[in-house]
């Protein structure tokens, strides 16, 4: 893939340190073999040395890589995350639950954790689809209160 990435962008070799090797190993990578391929392709475009080290990998990074960050939801389902949904009739469409239970989970994660990277990360979807549930389930970030679901 850093092969395919050189050729493509016509760039000089650039090497790849084992820790960073280890680093991207341990990355959920929710958006799958294309999210690591976007990565690469801007750390092989962007790092001004011939070798990719955890210092340059770190600012595209999620979360910390000492853990991954989709166990992190595992840890918060132990403790008891609990959706509390309440309509105004007594048959709401699934949609309709659907659509709150995805808003109030957002908006739950996105109060923690406020970028839409490490949101997508504790969700295990990228931060575009979170970008996209926001805009879709009309979610304002800066008054999100899950309280209010």
């Amino acid at each position: 893939l850093l092969q395919h990435l050189q050729d493509k962008l016509h760039c000089p070799p650039v090497k790849m340190r084992r820790e960073v090797m280890d680093t991207l190993a341990r990355q959920p990578w929710p958006g799958n073999v294309r999210q690591l391929a976007n990565v690469l392709e801007r750390l092989v475009a962007l790092i001004p040395s011939d070798e990719i080290t955890l210092h340059d990998l770190q600012p595209w990074l999620d979360e910390n890589t000492t853990q991954p960050a989709y166990r992190q939801i595992n840890d918060a389902s132990t403790s008891g995350f609990h959706l509390h949904l309440s309509f105004p009739h007594p048959w709401p469409s699934l949609k309709e639950v659907s659509q709150a239970a995805e808003r109030q989970l957002i908006c739950t994660v996105l109060t923690e954790y406020p970028s839409s990277r490490k949101a997508g990360n504790i969700l295990g979807v990228s931060n575009t689809t979170v970008l996209n549930k926001i805009k879709e389930l009309k979610i304002n970030p800066q008054y999100c209160d899950p309280s209010d679901e």
